[in-house]
């Protein structure tokens, strides 16, 4: 949503590394906006009580739960709605984002990348994945921007993928 936002806002498109994703200036700032207010809308926020906000910002995912759940948007997402909204002050926002990169995921053992070429399309879904692909066909980005955009995969996995999605 947020580059569609550039899309539509700026009508320019790029690619945005996670500096850019979380800045409050300009067209970043816009697009985030717009972001917010198409996945977390009014009476989403309006189903949150501030008054039932935990002291601790470990304890924001369950306070969230029955929203993140119903919208299908992370934590984070909502908390920046509300952080644009006046409803959540920076500081708790900016220490939410400091806890959850803080947190340590263990790799499972045994796991393989077999279908890494897959995951583009899980995670950001086939209308986005197969717009990139058409636009690396047509020529209108190269393949290294394909790339970035569909999660860093390798110029290998990138040909997987687009055999992948031609046969769907």
């Amino acid at each position: 949503m947020h580059e569609l936002g550039h899309l539509i806002l700026h009508h320019e498109s790029s690619i945005d590394d996670e500096a850019d994703m979380q800045s409050r200036d300009g067209h970043e700032r816009e697009a985030n906006a717009f972001a917010g207010r198409v996945l977390v809308p009014d009476t989403a926020l309006g189903a949150i009580r501030d008054t039932d906000r935990p002291d601790e910002v470990e304890r924001f995912d369950a306070w969230l739960a029955p929203q993140r759940h119903a919208l299908g948007v992370s934590a984070e997402t909502i908390l920046r709605r509300l952080l644009d909204m006046g409803r959540l002050p920076q500081a708790e926002y900016t220490a939410y984002r400091a806890h959850v990169g803080g947190i340590k995921f263990e790799e499972e053992p045994g796991g393989n990348r077999a279908y890494r070429h897959r995951e583009p399309k899980h995670i950001f879904g086939k209308p986005f994945v197969r717009t990139v692909i058409d636009a690396l066909g047509s020529r209108r980005i190269p393949a290294s921007k394909a790339c970035a955009a569909l999660d860093g995969i390798k110029l290998e996995d990138l040909h997987q993928l687009e055999r992948h999605i031609a046969d769907l």
